[in-house]
């Protein structure tokens, strides 16, 4: 994917990847953040699984 040339999908899939890594490490950072609708869906996913 990251080499498919897809900007927009390039784009989510690092926006993704910065939150996971967030929530993994410091969870307490996002408690603070206004998050889209798109990031809050990923991380309510994302906890869905572990």
């Amino acid at each position: 994917m990251l080499l498919s040339g897809d900007h927009g999908k390039v784009a989510k899939w690092r926006r993704e990847q910065s939150l996971l890594r967030t929530a993994r490490l410091r969870p307490d950072l996002l408690a603070d953040v206004e998050l889209s609708p798109a990031d809050r869906d990923f991380l309510q996913r994302l906890g869905e699984e572990g």
